[in-house]
């Protein structure tokens, strides 16, 4: 898509240079023949996150005399609009990144986060359980044997 908005920008720097008239692009009162009049956006998702899709954009053409407009207007004013598109889909591509991008980034912290603060923490926490757990059931061998002599000496 860089490609073509490349070529057809090519395009447009010939025509300019060749004709060098920007007013014939102009409506009388100075506004431009061509506007956007709706940008279309869908809503879509990846990895889980919600990102715009360009679904396509409504353009407005100003009405025009086409006796007092140079002949290739019609051409220049399709390339315009091809060329808008472009322009408008690259800004929702370049937002799709940049939410992405945020997206990494709060991803890339919560697992650093995990790796190096709570596993370790983790880890520390289950060996001194582990080391609790040990005293506690050799205590309760321990109670087990001096019940165990009691009962004896009890019973003899």
């Amino acid at each position: 898509r860089a490609e073509e908005r490349e070529r057809l920008l090519a395009e447009f720097r010939a025509w300019i240079a060749v004709f060098g008239e920007e007013e014939a692009v102009r409506t009388d009162s100075g506004g431009w023949l061509l506007t956007v009049r709706e940008i279309r956006t869908t809503a879509g998702n990846i990895a889980g996150v919600e990102i715009p899709v360009y679904a396509g954009a409504d353009f407005e053409l100003a009405d025009y005399d086409l006796y007092l407009r140079p002949l290739w207007i019609d051409k220049a004013l399709d390339r315009l609009k091809a060329m808008l598109e472009l322009d408008l889909e690259i800004k929702v591509l370049q937002e799709q990144i940049a939410r992405l991008a945020r997206e990494l980034r709060i991803t890339t912290q919560r697992v650093n986060l995990f790796e190096k603060v709570k596993i370790p923490e983790t880890a520390e926490n289950i060996k001194r359980i582990r080391i609790y757990l040990g005293d506690q059931q050799t205590a309760q061998v321990v109670r087990g044997k001096i019940a165990k002599r009691k009962v004896v000496r009890a019973a003899s």
